[in-house]
């Protein structure tokens, strides 16, 4: 049989994804039929800005925050666990509309149906990269008996597909970056209730599945995310009573 090495990058990454990667030996042939999700996250390496609101201080210039590389990374470990929480076991959501004539805010609850714990050996590191200042990192997660039965499950069924985009303020950092995606499941709930809906509903409730990452961009001092790849599934339609 065929030997196999595997070299290191040489970067000052690699003393802190040393423990994933030898995770990663251990998982590389997956079991026959085991699906396999592999994501790449990235992250700007530069300071940041803290604790700081334009509107609710007086001091214009902000506080910058220096964090060291093992914060980065671990800020990029939690972004790829709630994604590929979102992948695996998909949102619980529930989606009140905006309705000025009624005088109704807009409430929008988003939540991980199932969460894949911190720590869990399946969840690995493949590569790491850097391009400027930003740091690319390239997530494996190998799905257990469990997951592949839910995961397999929610796709085995004909469900519409959904897609949107949102956006939040890049000076809140990875509060921003996780405010963007929610943004943009929110906006892919609300388009496609547009499209079998002529009345706007009071609330909208349902399973949300991300089918691959969403696509984190930045413009003009904003975080995007785009989600064109997800699968919708409504379990309620709350209507407004006509009288």
């Amino acid at each position: 049989m065929e030997n196999r090495f595997f070299v290191l990058p040489r970067s000052p990454w690699v003393r802190w994804i040393a423990p994933f990667f030898v995770l990663f030996l251990f998982n590389f042939y997956p079991l026959v039929g085991q699906t396999i999700l592999n994501e790449e996250f990235w992250y700007e390496y530069q300071p940041e800005i803290w604790v700081w609101d334009a509107e609710k201080v007086k001091n214009p210039i902000p506080d910058l925050k220096t964090f060291t590389q093992e914060e980065l990374f671990q800020r990029i470990l939690e972004e790829a666990r709630y994604v590929i929480s979102g992948m695996v076991y998909g949102f619980t959501f529930s989606y009140t509309p905006y309705d000025k004539a009624r005088k109704v805010e807009e409430e929008f609850l988003l939540e991980p149906y199932h969460w894949i714990l911190r720590g869990d050996p399946n969840l690995s590191v493949v590569s790491v990269r850097t391009e400027g200042s930003r740091v690319y990192v390239r997530v494996r997660y190998a799905l257990r008996d469990f997951q592949e039965a839910w995961y397999q499950g929610i796709r085995s069924n004909v469900l519409p597909a959904a897609s949107g985009m949102g956006e939040a303020p890049f000076y809140k950092g990875q509060e921003g970056r996780m405010k963007a995606i929610q943004e943009g499941i929110k906006n892919a709930i609300r388009e496609y209730a547009r499209t079998i809906m002529h009345n706007k509903p009071h609330t909208l409730r349902g399973i949300f599945v991300l089918d691959a990452a969403p696509r984190m961009m930045m413009d003009s001092g904003l975080y995007k995310a785009v989600v064109n790849r997800a699968i919708l599934r409504l379990e309620e339609i709350k209507r407004y009573q006509v009288h």
